[in-house]
């Protein structure tokens, strides 16, 4: 029956033997963290790529021009963290992989939004990436270009463009570590 199965074949003693003697899965604290051999490894490429992508792009974006052609109502309602993000964002860093983060409600979609409109007036092709097609129609919604499933970008061919790309991924945190890892691939 589907309750037999949705509580599984083994009690939750069993479950705790089976997971203390596995060859394949590792206690990371004991009693609360478990993983695999392979998400360990695939984790541990993610941190090697993100690091090996520090500093590699060059800064095109000068500091006094990365503003031009925002929306001057819009830059004035932006939080001084939110300002000092977003020209972080669009001249400040020459890293390929950039995290952005903050509490619920404090404007990161805000200002990831004019970012991309920034990007965009400077000839990028920016894609936008959602957990869900909810959080794709919300960033869509909310002004940020190209939106789109996580699922849907992995799945589609995307074409190769002579533009240079920007890829936001909102929620990373929600990423498992195998689709994260194709994404920096």
């Amino acid at each position: 029956t589907a309750l037999k199965l949705s509580l599984g074949e083994k009690s939750l003693p069993e479950l705790k033997q089976d997971l203390q003697t596995s060859k394949t899965v590792r206690t990371l604290q004991k009693d609360a963290l478990y993983t695999t051999n392979e998400i360990e490894a695939i984790e541990r490429e993610i941190v090697s790529k993100c690091r090996s992508y520090y500093q590699t792009i060059p800064n095109q974006i000068k500091d006094d021009i990365w503003h031009k052609g925002m929306p001057p109502a819009s830059l004035k309602r932006l939080t001084r963290d939110q300002h000092n993000a977003l020209k972080f964002v669009m001249s400040g860093s020459t890293d390929r992989v950039i995290g952005i983060q903050g509490d619920a409600g404090t404007g990161k979609t805000t200002m990831l939004a004019l970012a991309a409109k920034g990007y965009v007036r400077l000839g990028y092709d920016v894609i936008t990436l959602g957990p869900t097609a909810r959080a794709a129609d919300e960033l869509a919604q909310r002004g940020l270009p190209n939106a789109q499933t996580l699922d849907r970008f992995l799945l589609s061919k995307n074409e190769e463009s002579t533009k240079p790309k920007l890829i936001i991924v909102d929620e990373a945190s929600m990423l498992v570590s195998r689709k994260f890892k194709m994404i920096l691939d």
